[in-house]
């Protein structure tokens, strides 16, 4: 397969967070300064159950970009 270096591969960056939302919004934060293209990046934050602000903030924040998930408290 020929080598093309102009060819720009769809990232993922994957995020977990458990109460941590200054830590997270400091992330994210660096991650919208990337320079990568927009269209080919994708920010996924996994929730592991904070019981701090984390949650309701990913649920407040709207982004094309970013993908969340909270897992549930067992």
């Amino acid at each position: 397969m020929p080598s093309d270096n102009n060819i720009t591969p769809d990232v993922s960056i994957i995020i977990p967070v458990y109460n941590n939302l200054a830590g997270l919004v400091r992330l994210l934060g660096t991650c919208e300064q990337l320079t990568y293209p927009r269209e080919k990046l994708e920010i996924i934050v996994v929730n592991d159950g904070s019981t701090d602000a984390t949650a309701r903030f990913l649920k407040d924040r709207k982004s094309t970009r970013l993908n969340s998930s909270h897992l549930p408290l067992s």
